[in-house]
């Protein structure tokens, strides 16, 4: 009888122990669930958006846009504070054999304000009214109210929500499908779209949008945990020839630098997509570096001193 005591002693201990236990999981799972469905606000500074767009206006005609759009400083305007965009990259029309390039130098598309209600408004470059950007006050086959990137002459229904990790924690999203078309794009709380900061439509015959990454505080939050590297405004920030000497441009592959300081602290090289494929961090007076293995077309050298950082753009044939 007593051996008989201990073994029912020693189940229920055991059940005890896992009842604990599944109880702490459940409170675990429970404060996450909750935590995940708490609001994400819209960011008012330190974010970035970069994206990929491709339209197709006829057999010969299309353009490709690389850009990112990036919050600036703050902006008051109709008596609301407002946080500026810009938008730094290039767009190609391509038009047979022929492309013309157009670049984007941290230009002002417009600004954006979230108010208490979990609305973005967005107002346009010289354009004095303002839009409502995103709604996040949505429920499963609501239909999208009129909103900036929208056409009107279609219905945007909300097919599904669900989370997403951005920056390691879960953030709503809302799955959007435009008609009856297997055309769908995902809003995602304090982010934006799927599609990018002010595009909402995905993927269709004649054009593409996607959000390639968002950048949020210095590091890649969506998607979470990956690189996000922005494009390089392709502008000369005063270089002065009397400092910095960068030989031949245009160039075979051979590029030689002479830096009349001592005090070069950082020399990278990227690509026309913003991707780094070259980083020097110990950068003598005179530099020689090879870019005969990279194909045609134009990068960014970015040369950064104790004081500041200069960029200028070379051309590879």
């Amino acid at each position: 009888m007593s051996q008989l005591r201990k073994v029912v002693k020693m189940k229920l201990t055991k059940f005890s122990l896992m009842k604990n236990l599944l109880i702490f999981l459940l409170i675990i799972f429970t404060v996450e669930l909750a935590y995940s469905q708490q609001y994400k606000p819209f960011p008012d500074s330190n974010a970035a958006w970069k994206e990929s767009h491709f339209f197709v206006y006829g057999s010969s005609f299309n353009e490709r846009i690389k850009i990112h759009h990036e919050i600036e400083i703050d902006t008051l305007i109709n008596a609301k504070v407002y946080h500026k965009i810009t938008k730094t990259g290039y767009s190609e029309l391509l038009e047979g054999s022929s492309t013309s390039t157009t670049y984007y130098n941290n230009e002002y598309v417009g600004a954006i304000r979230e108010d208490a209600f979990r609305r973005v408004f967005f107002i346009k470059k010289n354009h004095g009214v303002e839009e409502l950007l995103y709604d996040f006050n949505l429920n499963i086959g609501d239909t999208l109210p009129e909103m900036h990137g929208l056409n009107i002459y279609y219905d945007y229904i909300v097919e599904g929500i669900d989370s997403v990790l951005v920056a390691e924690i879960y953030h709503k999203t809302y799955t959007i499908r435009k008609n009856n078309w297997l055309n769908y794009f995902d809003f995602i709380e304090g982010v934006g779209t799927t599609s990018g900061l002010l595009t909402k439509g995905g993927f269709f015959d004649d054009y593409y949008s996607n959000l390639d990454c968002f950048k949020q505080n210095g590091i890649g939050a969506y998607p979470s945990g990956e690189e996000c590297e922005l494009y390089i405004p392709l502008q000369v920030n005063n270089i002065k020839q009397e400092k910095i000497s960068i030989i031949p441009n245009p160039t075979t592959g051979i590029l030689y630098f002479d830096f009349m300081e001592n005090n070069i602290q950082k020399l990278n090289i990227f690509d026309i997509s913003g991707k780094k494929i070259i980083e020097k961090s110990d950068v003598q007076k005179s530099e020689t570096i090879d870019l005969s293995e990279y194909k045609s077309g134009i990068y960014i050298i970015s040369v950064q001193t104790h004081k500041e950082t200069f960029t200028l753009k070379i051309v590879k044939n």
